[in-house]
This record gives structure tokens, sequence and C-alpha cells, in this order.
């Protein structure tokens, strides 16, 4: 509601909409051999999305001439297989075809503020299911001193939605910081690879660690997707005595700059960072625990690529916590 003159002023930021879903899905599992295992999946969605009340000025802007139901079916199917080559080493691939319903806000949204990025959205009750292909590799190994797993995939979306800035068009909200429009982009690919390892080291020490990394493009004209975070890493050391029920953990988490952004999508470049924490604990007492931790030991100022408006993250926090069970 805003005030012109004195008097009050409505906007339809949510029409009355409604959207219904119904899903069926199966499951099987069969071992061809004793280390190798198959599973299969079939699953279908119906789905009605209807709304009364849609502003016209949604109907104008989309060119639609009166309120309309947007129905749709969609088969998924997925299938995957894990291997076990020893005591040690088992692998696994699986490809999978899916799919998503828009959200309502993907849908009937009007002049709608996200307050995390400060942008006004227009929906689209036009807009088509995203569906996916998704085909995922994995390899783990495991030993007493050392495991590793990493993973490596590749998704193909076709009609992705995302939000691009509508240039021209004043927001309604004073200091939003412009408007937004869903619409399907298109086909878009997403790419990725993440891994997480241990390894002792003796004396009760161990480092622990994991990374992810992942690239999104529009395979139509090759610009980024937006909200694709930049390489991520977390390396620590932990140190745990099971006779004195004590343990202590010392973390770096540290992100890359990201430079691959989507200008269409109102996204800027952020730069990397790194960030420490300390945690311990003692498990000694029969009925008593006591935790304790510093986050961000060194006040580091930061901010991740998906924190909206670039809003930072917390400053140094220090924690002492004691529980008890019976």
């Amino acid at each position: 509601m805003k005030m012109t003159g004195g008097m009050p002023m409505t906007s339809v930021l949510w029409p009355e909409a409604s959207i219904s879903d119904l899903g069926i899905y199966a499951e099987c599992q069969s071992f061809a051999f004793t280390d190798l295992l198959f599973t299969a999946g079939l699953r279908a969605d119906f789905s009605r999305a209807s709304a009364e009340k849609v502003p016209q000025e949604l109907l104008n802007y989309r060119g639609i001439t009166a309120d309309q139901a947007n129905s749709a079916v969609s088969i998924g199917a997925s299938f995957s297989s894990t291997y076990r080559f020893n005591d040690h080493f088992s692998g696994g691939a699986s490809i999978a075809r899916g799919s998503r319903i828009p959200e309502f806000s993907e849908y009937y949204s009007f002049y709608y503020l996200n307050r995390f990025d400060n942008y006004e959205y227009l929906g689209d009750p036009r807009l088509e299911i995203e569906t996916d292909l998704n085909l995922e590799l994995l390899l783990n190994v495991d030993y007493d001193r050392f495991g590793m797993e990493i993973s490596g995939y590749r998704n193909l979306i076709d009609n992705f939605i995302v939000g691009r800035i509508v240039p021209g068009v004043m927001p309604h909200t004073m200091g939003a910081a412009g408007v937004m429009a869903y619409e399907n982009l298109g086909q878009a690919e997403i790419r990725g690879v993440e891994g997480n390892w241990r390894a002792s080291v003796g004396w009760g020490f161990r480092i622990l660690g994991n990374m992810s990394y992942i690239t999104g493009k529009n395979n139509g004209n090759g610009d980024p997707l937006p909200e694709i975070p930049p390489l991520d890493a977390t390396l620590g050391v932990k140190y745990s005595s099971v006779q004195n029920g004590i343990w202590a953990q010392f973390d770096g988490h540290f992100a890359a700059r990201q430079n691959r952004v989507s200008i269409l999508s109102g996204e800027d470049r952020t730069p990397a960072f790194e960030v420490f924490d300390l945690r311990a604990g003692y498990t000694g007492f029969s009925h008593l625990h006591i935790y304790s931790g510093i986050e961000n030991i060194f006040d580091r100022e930061y901010y991740e690529h998906l924190s909206r408006a670039n809003l930072p993250s917390a400053g140094r926090n220090i924690y002492l916590s004691v529980g008890t069970f019976f």
C-alpha cells in the first residue's frame, strides 16, 4: 500500500493464485552381482497453475489478453549404478531427467520487492516448466588413515528460469534497485566438481578438507548464469583424544574471486576472502559436555558471492556452550 496525496493507494503484489501438482513416483533396486547395485526410478507430474485478478498492467506487459491457466505434464526418469571394486575403492554413475514447476513469484509477482537483492520482480503466467538432464560420476576411496570422495556432474537445463533487468521501467518502491522480469532463458548448462578428504597423521591429529567448483552458462550466447559461486574450499586440522575426552579443530575457509557474473541479472564481481575458525570441546564428564569456539578469528570483513546486496557476513564471534544429558 502507498500514500498519494493523503489517500491510500493499493496494488496487487500477489493475485489470488493456486498451483496444484500431482506426482507419481516408483523406484526399484537390484543387485546384478554381489558388488554391483542398479537403481531405477520413474516419476510423472501433472501440474496446473491459475490466478484470478491478475493486474491488467502485468497482462499488458506480457502481451496476454486475459487470465489464463497453465497446465503441464512432465515425465522424469533416473538410473544409477554403484560398484565396489574392493574393500577400499568404489565408484558410481547416474543419469536423471527431471523437471521443476515455476513458483508463485515466477508466475504472478507484480512489482514484488525481493529484500535479498532489492529488485522488484514481474512474473510471467506463461512460463514453461524447467526440465533438466543430469549426468554424474562418483569415486570413493576408504582406508583407515585416508579417505576421499570426489564427484563430477553436468546438468543441461531447458527453459531455465531467470530474472532479467528491465531497462526503462521504474520500480514502485522507493529505494529499489530496479525491476526484473522472469523469463525462460532457453538452454543452460551447469558443470561442477566436488570433493572431500581426510587423512590421519598420528598423535590424534587429522587433516580434513573439502572443495567445490561450479560453472554455469547460457548455451545460446555463452553468457554466465547468475548465482554461481566461485571456487570454494575448506581445510582444517583436528585433534581428538578419546581417552581424555578433548577435541579441538582449526579451519580455514577460502573462496576465490568471482569474475564470471551475469550482468543482465544485475550481478557484480565479488572479491576473494579467507576466514579462520577455532573450535574445541570437552566430553570427559559423565553428564556434561563443554563446547567453545571463535569464528572469524581475525575479524575479517567479507561477503560471499551469494550474499544478497553484498551484505557483510558475521564478524568475530566467541561462544561457550555447556550441555548436560541423563
